[in-house]
């Protein structure tokens, strides 16, 4: 399944946001649990999506569930310790109904989602590109970049030195991309773009570091991550997937006064793009990526096809 995913992801979240801006496909109320007992660091979200089809009656929907137990390493810091992830997608013409461990669907819909934003705004000639993270969603961003950004160079950085050396080796010889195993304290270097995914606690984008930025993208997906500085969030401009979630990122969360302006200023949204709105001029562009349960929605479906499972109904009309 997992190549039958690579095959369609890239594509389907493009038609996905450009479906989210005709309003058709939308994502619902997200109901989220953050701390259960003695586990602060556990996290439930629920996230419900559907597509309208004829007289805006629901033709798909689905809901997407992820619960994650929280860990430290040996210094302290917060890690990943267990996830469960699965998604439940329901064919209302036919009562058609799939469940699917949505893990991978969700780091391969994050991943192409952060390079289909580099590529909007910069185009695909884009010859350089910084790294933070080797965990599954930056191996999604490597596969990502090879197929919509080709031949662009990845500086990937971490603070496992020798994780990051096993990871560029890896990805750089299944992808054929050039992939450079950089310090953290550099991880952006002179690239033109920068992809952070990583749950740093402590901003991975300021004013320090984004001086040769065209555009910062941050993948945060719950409330635990900090990713941009409020100086940076303040000076913009921003791009959000949902104003929504935006509000209640980590980054949003820790910027107060600024993080409002920015709600009040209604932010350009992932889908406007999408849709051909003109992308601004001031750089560096920060990309605030929360995820969208309508992407996943429309990414399962089209999933679902590719392996021969779904209703053989007509699609509704791509925008």
């Amino acid at each position: 399944m997992r190549k039958a995913l690579r095959r369609v992801v890239d594509a389907a979240v493009d038609e996905a946001l450009r479906l989210i801006a005709s309003g058709a496909l939308r994502s619902l109320p997200r109901q989220q649990t953050l701390g259960r007992g003695d586990d602060a660091d556990y996290f439930r979200l629920e996230m419900p999506a559907l597509l309208a089809g004829p007289a805006d009656q629901p033709w798909l929907e689905a809901v997407k569930v992820i619960e994650e137990a929280g860990d430290r390493d040996a210094s302290g810091a917060r890690r990943l310790g267990s996830r469960l992830a699965w998604l439940e997608l329901w064919h209302r013409a036919s009562g058609a109904a799939w469940r699917l461990e949505a893990a991978d669907l969700t780091d391969a819909r994050t991943g192409s989602a952060a390079v289909w934003a580099v590529r909007h705004l910069l185009g695909e000639r884009v010859r350089s590109l910084a790294l933070l993270g080797t965990g599954r969603v930056a191996a999604a961003v490597v596969q990502s970049a090879a197929r919509l950004l080709p031949g662009v160079a990845v500086r990937v950085a971490s603070r496992d030195p020798a994780r990051c050396e096993a990871f560029a080796r890896h990805w750089g010889a299944a992808t054929g991309l050039a992939l450079t195993a950089v310090a953290p304290a550099d991880w952006v270097g002179e690239a033109v773009a920068a992809i952070a995914a990583v749950p740093a606690p402590t901003p991975c984008f300021d004013t320090t570091n984004t001086t040769t930025l065209a555009v910062a993208v941050a993948v945060e997906g719950d409330p635990r991550p900090h990713l941009v500085a409020p100086e940076l969030l303040a000076r913009g401009p921003v791009v959000v997937d949902s104003v929504e979630q935006a509000v209640a990122s980590g980054s949003f969360r820790r910027a107060g006064a600024v993080a409002q302006a920015l709600v009040d200023n209604r932010e350009l949204l992932t889908a406007d793009l999408a849709a051909g709105a003109e992308p601004p001029l001031a750089q560096p562009v920060i990309v605030l990526q929360t995820g969208l349960a309508a992407v996943d929605l429309w990414v399962a479906w089209r999933l679902w096809q590719e392996l021969g499972g779904a209703p053989q109904q007509e699609d509704p009309v791509l925008p």
